[in-house]
Protein backbone atom coordinates (compact mmCIF):
# COMPACT_ATOMS: atom_id res chain seq x y z
CA UNK A 1 0.00 0.00 0.00
CA UNK A 2 1.25 3.15 -1.18
CA UNK A 3 1.66 6.41 1.12
CA UNK A 4 -0.55 8.35 -2.10
CA UNK A 5 -3.37 5.63 -1.27
CA UNK A 6 -4.52 7.22 2.01
CA UNK A 7 -6.06 10.58 1.52
CA UNK A 8 -5.23 12.94 4.45
CA UNK A 9 -8.71 14.35 4.66
CA UNK A 10 -9.77 10.65 5.25
CA UNK A 11 -8.86 10.80 9.39
CA UNK A 12 -10.59 12.77 11.71
CA UNK A 13 -8.67 15.58 13.40
CA UNK A 14 -8.95 16.46 16.70
CA UNK A 15 -10.97 19.84 16.42
CA UNK A 16 -13.27 18.56 13.78
CA UNK A 17 -13.90 15.17 16.00
CA UNK A 18 -14.78 17.47 19.04
CA UNK A 19 -16.78 19.24 17.09
CA UNK A 20 -18.70 16.36 15.99
CA UNK A 21 -19.33 15.12 19.00
CA UNK A 22 -20.26 18.39 20.82
CA UNK A 23 -23.95 17.85 20.55
CA UNK A 24 -23.10 14.61 22.79
CA UNK A 25 -21.06 16.13 25.31
CA UNK A 26 -23.79 18.66 25.74
CA UNK A 27 -26.21 15.66 26.16
CA UNK A 28 -23.92 14.48 28.79
CA UNK A 29 -23.04 17.13 30.73
CA UNK A 30 -27.21 17.25 31.25
CA UNK A 31 -27.31 13.79 32.30
CA UNK A 32 -24.82 14.30 34.89
CA UNK A 33 -25.71 17.88 36.31
CA UNK A 34 -29.45 15.92 36.65
CA UNK A 35 -28.39 13.02 38.01
CA UNK A 36 -25.91 15.01 40.16
CA UNK A 37 -28.96 17.08 41.56
CA UNK A 38 -30.91 13.91 42.08
CA UNK A 39 -28.59 12.27 44.40
CA UNK A 40 -28.22 15.32 46.36
CA UNK A 41 -31.68 15.93 46.55
CA UNK A 42 -32.32 11.55 47.60
CA UNK A 43 -29.72 12.14 50.34
CA UNK A 44 -31.21 15.08 51.92
CA UNK A 45 -34.88 13.46 51.86
CA UNK A 46 -32.84 10.41 53.16
CA UNK A 47 -31.09 12.10 55.93
CA UNK A 48 -34.11 14.75 57.17
CA UNK A 49 -36.62 11.42 56.64
CA UNK A 50 -33.92 9.32 58.97
CA UNK A 51 -34.19 12.02 61.45
CA UNK A 52 -37.27 12.32 61.91
CA UNK A 53 -38.19 8.67 62.14
CA UNK A 54 -35.07 8.05 64.72
CA UNK A 55 -35.45 11.06 66.40
CA UNK A 56 -38.57 10.23 68.44
CA UNK A 57 -36.95 6.81 69.33
CA UNK A 58 -33.93 7.91 70.55
CA UNK A 59 -35.87 10.13 72.53
CA UNK A 60 -38.48 7.78 73.93
CA UNK A 61 -35.58 5.48 74.53
CA UNK A 62 -33.22 8.17 76.41
CA UNK A 63 -36.27 9.15 79.00
CA UNK A 64 -36.91 5.81 80.12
Amino acid sequence: MASSDVSPNSVPTLPEKCVSNASFHVRMGFIRRTFGIFTFHYFITSVVTSGIILFPLVRFYVNE
